[in-house]
């Protein structure tokens, strides 16, 4: 697992050990070739996880000035692979990552990853594909700079919310977490987002808050989020309120 082992060469774009400017057209190419490859056939978790780091890592250095064209349509095809849940996984994570990196990449492709999410979140019948595509639905509704943009995404948000509801009714309280932190973040992040569903979200967090037979850390999780959109800087006052009256 070459490609694994000079991860840090690939990807430390500040650093004077980043080899990548400096290989031939030819090694380039096939380096890429070689971590898609390893992407589409490992299986163990563990290193699946260190390839998509490294794609992510050397996409966010080199996407930006086209150097990576097929991985766009490579992720897409990773994405609808029914019947490989590890590599929508790893292409989900691949996506949220590069909504953090380099969101301003991704918004050309706006419609294309508002139906990618869409799917997965509304489809999938694994747990971590639809926690990494809610990773990567927040990643990118937080790189949005356009409010319209964002509004395009709306609809998405009573799925978002039935990826941890669905955890919670599974038994499977750490995925729920992991949702539960997730939505924390967009509400820290980009509340606005939440501004015209807030009764049913805030109202969803305080059910789960108040619920006795769920672990500690899940109703300490729900308070944060309401407590966290509340603080929010970018909240208005008007949502403060709101928040205010369905806590009452």
């Amino acid at each position: 697992m070459s490609a694994v082992l000079l991860r840090k060469h690939l990807t430390s774009a500040t650093d004077d050990s980043f080899l990548y400017p400096k290989l031939t057209e030819s090694t380039r190419s096939t380096i890429k070739i070689s971590l898609l490859s390893s992407l589409q056939h490992e299986t163990a978790k563990s290193v699946t996880r260190k390839i998509y780091d490294t794609i992510s890592e050397l996409a966010a250095a080199v996407l930006p000035d086209g150097g990576w064209q097929e991985l766009l349509p490579f992720m897409l095809q990773c994405v609808t692979a029914q019947n490989n849940h590890n590599l929508q996984e790893s292409a989900l994570l691949i996506f949220a990552r590069l909504a953090q990196y380099i969101g301003e990449t991704l918004i050309p492709h706006l419609a294309t990853l508002h139906g990618v999410f869409l799917n997965c979140l509304n489809n999938s019948t694994r747990g971590e594909v639809r926690i990494a595509a809610l990773n990567a639905t927040i990643n990118f509704i937080q790189c949005l700079t356009n409010n319209s943009d964002r509004e395009k995404f709306q609809d998405l948000l009573p799925l978002m919310m039935r990826t941890l509801t669905g955890a919670l009714n599974g038994n499977q309280e750490a995925t729920a977490q992991e949702a539960l932190e997730l939505l924390i973040e967009l509400a820290g992040g980009e509340p606005r987002f939440l501004r015209k569903q807030i009764v049913e979200v805030v109202g969803s967090m305080l059910q789960i808050a108040e619920a006795g037979s769920l672990e500690e850390g899940t109703r300490h999780l729900a308070i944060e989020f309401v407590i966290t959109f509340g603080g929010s800087k970018r909240s208005s006052s008007g949502d403060d309120e709101e928040v205010a009256a369905i806590c009452a």
